[in-house]
């Protein structure tokens, strides 16, 4: 009677044991699995640059003489023609010697004047003379007017005032004053070695901007630098895109977001990159052969790897088929 109870009470530890080991398994490892229909869509791969509006043309302009900044004409925005007055310097030197100049070409014509009065009285090198100092003080006039002309910045061409760089007050050397555009918006933009092999002119591209929200607008590749420029050991190059469109809210300086198109496919096959698996062999996945769950191994041939983390179908599966993602997961 006692081996009996001894017997039972090993079967009860035996089976407690063996219960417990597998509820302990269970809580640590569970069987996910996961069902992705296989279906057709448009697939899109991009990558994006930051980059800043600027306009095309833009010409800087700057006196051609030293001085302070007596007066400036124009704002930023403002539309001039060519030949129009900007900005002048304050040259009270330079007024002076050309109001000194002009009161001298007045004095030898005086002197001229007088001297024709009495025109036969003089001898001809007499005559000539005078003649000599009217020219003179003509060519006196004429060089410091030439001078004082530099202290003024008129517009070489006609367009708009996109940036003033100088206050009236402040001393002006050789640097750029003011610039002038006679042509639309554009986006320049740093591209890095790594895209630059995907650019092709006369590519297109979407651009937005963070003073724009909601406005997108069509970008075309205009121009890829062939000198590299190099920022913190990142080689980088210069590329341009004009826009479509230039609406009354753009304004130089702003940021943009350019996203250029590298392929697009409409009508294709695609899966989730993470439901694809690899090894030696090549790509493959877990075809869903029947409502029991079984499943079987399936070879695919990839394509094109979109922006939104799908990835076209080139062979091995059908619009319409189940993959089975299994995975062992830890809890």
């Amino acid at each position: 009677m006692k081996f009996l109870k001894n017997k039972w009470l090993w079967i009860i530890v035996i089976i407690v044991a063996i219960g417990g080991f597998f509820v302990y398994q269970k809580s640590q490892k569970t069987d996910v699995i996961e069902e992705v229909q296989v279906v057709t869509s448009d697939l899109l791969q991009s990558f994006n640059v930051s980059g800043t509006v600027d306009r095309t043309d833009r010409l800087a302009l700057a006196f051609q003489a030293f001085g302070t900044v007596e007066k400036i004409y124009v704002e930023e925005g403002d539309s001039v023609e060519e030949g129009d007055l900007l900005a002048e310097l304050g040259s009270p030197t330079l007024n002076a010697q050309y109001h000194e100049a002009n009161l001298a070409v007045r004095s030898a014509e005086q002197e001229l004047l007088l001297a024709r009065r009495k025109w036969k009285d003089h001898k001809p090198e007499q005559r000539e003379q005078f003649h000599l100092a009217v020219d003179q003080a003509k060519a006196r006039r004429g060089q410091v007017a030439s001078e004082l002309n530099k202290t003024n910045l008129y517009a070489p061409r006609s367009g708009v005032i996109t940036q003033i760089n100088a206050t009236e007050g402040e001393f002006a050397k050789e640097q750029s004053v003011m610039s002038i555009s006679d042509g639309p918006f554009r986006i320049e933009a740093l591209v890095s070695e790594i895209d630059v092999p995907h650019l092709t002119l006369k590519q297109t591209a979407r651009a937005t901007f963070d003073a724009m929200p909601g406005e997108e607008l069509i970008a075309t590749v205009t121009k890829i630098a062939q000198q590299a420029t190099i920022i913190q050991d990142v080689v980088y190059y210069d590329v341009e895109f004009d826009l479509n469109d230039q609406p009354d809210a753009l304004r130089i300086g702003m940021s943009a977001d350019v996203d250029i198109v590298i392929d697009e496919k409409n009508n294709i096959i695609v899966l989730p990159l993470r439901v694809i698996e690899e090894d030696e062999q090549g790509f493959y996945v877990f075809v869903n052969t029947d409502t029991n769950g079984s499943a079987e191994r399936r070879a695919i041939v990839t394509g094109l790897e979109g922006d939104d983390g799908r990835v076209e179908i080139v062979s091995g599966l059908s619009e319409g088929e189940v993959v089975i993602v299994k995975e062992l997961e830890e809890k």
